[in-house]
């Protein structure tokens, strides 16, 4: 078989979350929402297991996640203004993006990292190593995605015309389609529980579950990264991803660009 160019109508069942929960007024929303829950996780990352952390150089980590949590919350409360995302739509999304990467990808790792910190007996080193055993699953998981999400686009998955065929084969081709996925997030979780284990003692297992939920959480969210990041790109491409003025999406179309009609000039 030949090359297939990705187009358009290769984005298609992507569309459709962005009529209901990914609309601009729904993100809007999110986006106000989230102004408090930056404050909420903030307080519960840099006060509950904050101050008596080990962790190497956290105040400088502090102080740069506190500028940007401030930045982020300012930039929610401007694009979930009705009046700036529906001229700002794009922008609008990738904020969105780094927001909820923010929330519930940055949060839940540092929450684990400060708090393995906390354990009696762990040190520098191991706090390093975990960070790098947690970055390393994360990427692994980003980068496994993401060839997945691109060879499924080259596959036409997510064509308007393979749609109902794929509803209707969903579970039989389920653990098919995720299993590179689940094996990325089963691989860098075991190296991750392997190693707590070894350095730090039974009597704190309830720190090593709460660590590990906050990592599978983080896991989780590059999970989902690379579809944020298509339906980013679909916006900045195709005009049929985004809204117009009244809240709705504009229409599909095939051909985007239309050929203007030449005029002809009489020569004398």
């Amino acid at each position: 078989m030949g090359r297939r160019n990705i187009g358009e109508m290769d984005f298609w069942a992507l569309r459709n979350s962005l009529d209901t929960r990914q609309s601009i007024s729904s993100l809007g929303a999110m986006l106000i929402v989230s102004i408090f829950l930056n404050a909420i996780l903030f307080l519960v990352v840099y006060i509950v297991v904050f101050d008596y952390s080990t962790y190497p150089n956290k105040e400088s980590i502090y102080k740069a996640h506190l500028y940007i949590t401030v930045i982020l919350s300012l930039l929610s409360l401007i694009f979930g203004l009705p009046s700036v995302y529906k001229r700002f739509e794009k922008i609008q999304y990738l904020i969105t993006i780094i927001v909820s990467q923010n929330l519930f990808g940055a949060f839940p790792l540092l929450f684990a990292l400060f708090a393995f910190g906390n354990v009696y007996g762990v040190t520098q080193d191991d706090l390093l190593t975990i960070t790098k055993l947690a970055l390393f699953a994360g990427g692994l998981v980003f980068i496994v995605t993401s060839i997945r999400f691109f060879l499924l686009l080259k596959r036409g998955e997510y064509r308007a015309d393979s749609y109902k065929e794929k509803v209707r084969k969903k579970w039989e081709n389920f653990v098919r389609g995720k299993l590179p996925v689940f094996t990325a997030i089963g691989v860098g979780a075991v190296f991750i529980i392997q190693f707590l284990f070894r350095v730090i003692p039974l009597t704190d297992f309830d720190t090593i579950i709460m660590g590990t939920l906050s990592i599978l959480i983080y896991l989780t969210m590059l999970f989902v990264l690379p579809e944020q990041l298509v339906i980013l790109y679909c916006k900045i491409r195709y005009e049929s991803f985004n809204h117009n003025r009244k809240g709705n999406l504009k229409p599909f179309g095939f051909k985007t660009h239309q050929k203007k009609k030449k005029k002809n000039y009489k020569v004398r």
